[in-house]
């Protein structure tokens, strides 16, 4: 979902087996067990000059891993997993 300088994405493990969500930096994960999920909020994307740079890159890594790595420091980032939300940097 976007919405102008707002991008949310969710992260749903539909397996069995657990899955491990990396975000790097700041350099901590999560776990998800089947059928859990993730929400992934990045708040207040600056642009900088005429670009408007990705806030982050995902990589599917190994069959149980995730990674997603922060590029765009120049935003709120909040996290919202099993109804809890946490703001891992930003105002």
């Amino acid at each position: 979902m976007v919405n102008n300088n707002e991008i949310v994405i969710k992260v749903e493990n539909t397996f069995t087996s657990p899955l491990t969500v990396m975000l790097d930096p700041p350099c901590t994960h999560y776990i998800l067990e089947q059928n859990e999920y993730l929400f992934l909020k990045f708040i207040d994307i600056e642009k900088r000059g005429d670009v408007f740079p990705s806030p982050f890159e995902i990589k599917y890594t190994s069959e149980n891993l995730i990674s997603i790595n922060i590029i765009n420091m120049y935003t709120k980032l909040i996290v919202v997993f099993n109804d809890q939300e946490e703001v891992l940097w930003g105002y």
